[in-house]
């Protein structure tokens, strides 16, 4: 019994183990680029190649959603052309001239990922497809994205149709500024009719909407660009946004969905380590003090008779919090601060300068302290050795003087 005992505690703790082991080693995917980003603190998570430019196929559309909120009103009507109608599907494939509302566009571009919809919203708002382009590509340096170049409104394939992972988790936190398309990409289907009566019923391209918190996202497939997906999460009152770029797509189309899944799954239970541990070391300046009290610090000792009395000292600065960061490949950069000081009125709780570590799209700011009070001691024995100097000085003077003044007394 005994030993059944054990060898149950043993598995329970081999389990913990591989937990545990599961929890700090990033997900493999199958996708040549992804990203997790924190949507409300801008922090990345996870990383894989995120600046190698690539094709977004129907992420794009996100774009274009965009735009569309911004030129028109759900409630508007657009016209379905002929150029729309020659579009690659997925499609609608409607009559040329037929109609639909910007919110039924919106819900067909979105869910079903039509690309002549798309073609047809973009001919709406700029006349065409250049046109549009160009609006495109202002949005793009709105948002100051350095990797990415759209020529069409639905992600259909142009050389130099091009982005990046990271650039589409900028775009992705974006979309949270739009009421209208966020409510449509949480949609599970759609139905609604055109001018000419053609009823027509969509459903999302997005299979994992409703799973383990994930409340909308958008699909994309090329056979330049492989499977894409962006997806957005919610758990536990954390928003969490994920890409994956170039993965593939399997005969059942599961691949790209599992992608995503592990590194969500991994990002929310990821923790931040330490860059930089508190009370370590993180700076050393070399400066110097007036050793007589009431002179300035600022006193240039290169004059008699101060310039024996300045004393040369190392300062080293610390931080009194660990900094933290998630583990990932993306660079960041620190800098320094220091604020001008009196060295004979430092103080290990109060703050001499900055510390500022940049990550990409945040910055956070760390207060610096003195590793040390500032010693005394030395000033101390001066001003002791100095006073029984002078004392003794003063001493030898007087007798002197009481001995030259004896003499004359005698004489």
């Amino acid at each position: 019994m005994k030993k059944k005992i054990i060898v149950f505690l043993l598995l329970i703790m081999c389990l913990f183990c591989e937990n545990a082991v599961a929890a700090q080693t990033e997900p493999s995917i199958i996708g040549t680029s992804a990203i997790t980003v924190d949507v409300d603190t801008k922090e990345i998570i996870y990383s894989k190649n995120i600046d190698t430019r690539l094709y977004p196929a129907s992420i794009t559309k996100l774009v274009t959603a965009m735009l569309l909120s911004e030129n028109k009103k759900p409630g508007d009507i657009l016209t379905y052309s002929e150029k729309a109608k020659m579009q690659e599907p997925s499609s609608l494939d409607l009559p040329a001239l037929d109609k639909l509302t910007a919110k039924n566009a919106m819900d067909a571009m979105l869910l079903y990922s039509a690309n002549d919809i798309a073609y047809m919203i973009a001919e709406n708002i700029s006349g065409n497809i250049n046109n549009f382009s160009i609006l495109m590509n202002d949005k793009v340096k709105n948002l100051n994205l350095k990797n990415t170049n759209f020529v069409t409104p639905n992600g259909l394939h142009d050389p130099n149709h091009y982005t990046t992972a990271y650039d589409l988790s900028v775009i992705g936190r974006e979309v949270y500024n739009y009421p209208w398309i966020m409510d449509t990409i949480k949609k599970s289907n759609s139905t609604f009719t055109t001018e000419t009566n053609q009823e027509i019923t969509i459903k999302n391209t997005n299979k994992l909407l409703g799973k383990d918190g994930c409340i909308g996202g958008k699909t994309g497939y090329t056979s330049d660009a492989g499977r894409c997906l962006l997806a957005l999460y919610e758990r536990n009152g954390r928003r969490i946004l994920g890409v994956v770029l170039k993965s593939e797509y399997d005969k059942n189309d599961t691949v790209v969905f599992k992608d995503m899944e592990k590194i969500i799954s991994w990002s929310y239970a990821a923790s931040k380590e330490p860059i930089i541990k508190k009370n370590s070391i993180i700076k050393t300046l070399d400066t110097e003090y007036c050793i007589i009290p009431f002179l300035n610090s600022d006193t240039k000792f290169n004059i008699s008779p101060f310039n024996k009395l300045s004393k040369k000292i190392q300062i080293d600065f610390t931080v009194k919090e660990d900094i933290l960061r998630y583990k990932n490949d993306v660079e960041y950069e620190t800098s320094f601060e220091i604020n001008k000081f009196d060295p004979r009125k430092l103080d290990v709780n109060t703050p001499v300068g900055k510390l500022e570590v940049r990550d990409r799209d945040t910055t956070y700011s760390y207060n610096i302290y003195p590793t040390k009070n500032f010693d005394k001691s030395y000033i101390n024995k001066f001003i002791i050795i100095s006073s029984i100097s002078i004392i003794s000085f003063v001493l030898l003077i007087i007798l002197a003087l009481a001995i030259k003044r004896k003499r004359r007394t005698s004489k």
